[in-house]
C-alpha cells in the first residue's frame, strides 16, 4: 500500500513537471466573469489565470477541486463521492469490511479513520492546463483553526530526509461519464 501511494505521488510529480508549459493564458488583472474568486491563483505566488471563456473549463475544474474538499470537510461524503473519479484501491485495502462500491462510506473512512486529512482549500497556488480537460492544481489547506495545513516529517525521519509540505497538486479531468463532469483524480493528504 505504501508503495502504491509513493508511485502514486511520483506519477502526479512528473506529470506536473511535464506540465509546465501550459495552453492557458495568463493575465494579471484575473478578469472573467464566469471565473470564481476562490480559484484565481494567489497574487503572492503568480499571476491568476483566466479561463478559455469559450468554454470555461478553468474554472469548472477548479470549482470541482473545491467542491470535493469541502464536501469532504463537511461530512457530505455522497456529494463527494460524485466529485471523484480517480482509484477508490487504497481504501478498499484499508477498510475491507466495506462494501467496495460504497463509495461513500470509503471516503467516509478515509476522512474519519484512515487519516486522510479533509481540510478546506485554503488557497490555489497554481493552476496549469496540462491536457485538454485535464488541469493540475497545486494547493494549500486550511487547518479547522484557520492556519495553514503542513505535512510534517513521517515515520521516524528528520526533515532533512522528508521536509515538511504545505503545497500539494492534485490533477481534476473530465470524465468520462455520461455528464462529462470534472472530477478530482487524487484522494486527501494522507497522515500515517
Amino acid at each position: 500500500m505504501k508503495m502504491r501511494v509513493l508511485i502514486s505521488l511520483l506519477m502526479i510529480g512528473l506529470l506536473s513537471m511535464a506540465c509546465v508549459q501550459s495552453t492557458v493564458r495568463s493575465t494579471t488583472d484575473g478578469s472573467a466573469d464566469e471565473f470564481p474568486p476562490e480559484c484565481k491563483v494567489s497574487t503572492k505566488v503568480g499571476r491568476a489565470l483566466t479561463p478559455d471563456t469559450g468554454t470555461g473549463d478553468l474554472a469548472l475544474a477548479c470549482r470541482a477541486l473545491m467542491t470535493f474538499f469541502e464536501d469532504l470537510n463537511e461530512g457530505r461524503y455522497s456529494e463527494a463521492a460524485a466529485q471523484y473519479g480517480g482509484s477508490y484501491e487504497e481504501l478498499i485495502d484499508m477498510n475491507p469490511e466495506a462494501d467496495p462500491d460504497d463509495h461513500a462510506t470509503l471516503l467516509e473512512h478515509a476522512c474519519t479513520i484512515n487519516g486522510f486529512q479533509c481540510l478546506r482549500v485554503k488557497e490555489v497556488l497554481r493552476q496549469v492546463q496540462a491536457w485538454p480537460d485535464t488541469y493540475d492544481f497545486t494547493v494549500e489547506f486550511a487547518n479547522p483553526d484557520g492556519g495553514t495545513f503542513v505535512l510534517g516529517a513521517c515515520c521516524g525521519t528528520i526533515d532533512t530526509d522528508s521536509p515538511p509540505q504545505s503545497r500539494f497538486d492534485f490533477i481534476v479531468m473530465r470524465g468520462p461519464r455520461a455528464d462529462s463532469a470534472f472530477r478530482v483524480q487524487g484522494l486527501p493528504v494522507y497522515v500515517p
